[in-house]
């Protein structure tokens, strides 16, 4: 199963690093993607049921060429999940900039934390 993967990516003007850690990833990121194609092919057969969209989210979801792979193997559409898209916060402004930058990475703090409240 050869990929393409989007972006090239990362800090400097063209590859370098980006493409190593690419070559590096890629046959994992193709298995993970396959093994949720598995599970959306399950879940439509079981239920009776299409999946219309996936959303991913988290800090894996930032990995390079994840969201790319996954929309060409389930071939449905990947959008990254914000998980504080309906939150109403009050936050220290660092704080909440920091929230808004990368949203992804802190899905589990919030999920976790929405045990305590109450």
């Amino acid at each position: 199963m050869g990929g393409s993967y989007g972006g090239g990516g990362g800090g400097g003007g063209g590859g370098g690093d980006a493409d190593r850690v690419v070559d590096c990833i890629s046959s994992v990121v193709e298995d993970i993607c396959h093994d949720i194609n598995i599970s959306i092919d399950y879940f439509e057969n079981q239920y009776d049921k299409k999946v219309e969209e996936v959303y991913i989210t988290g800090g894996a979801s930032s990995t390079i060429g994840l969201p790319e792979t996954l929309e060409r193997t389930v071939q449905k559409p990947v959008n990254r999940w914000n998980p504080f898209q309906y939150c109403d916060l009050e936050l220290p402004r660092d704080s909440e900039q920091e929230l808004q930058d990368s949203p992804t990475r802190s899905a589990i703090a919030l999920g976790l934390s929405s045990r305590i409240v109450e």
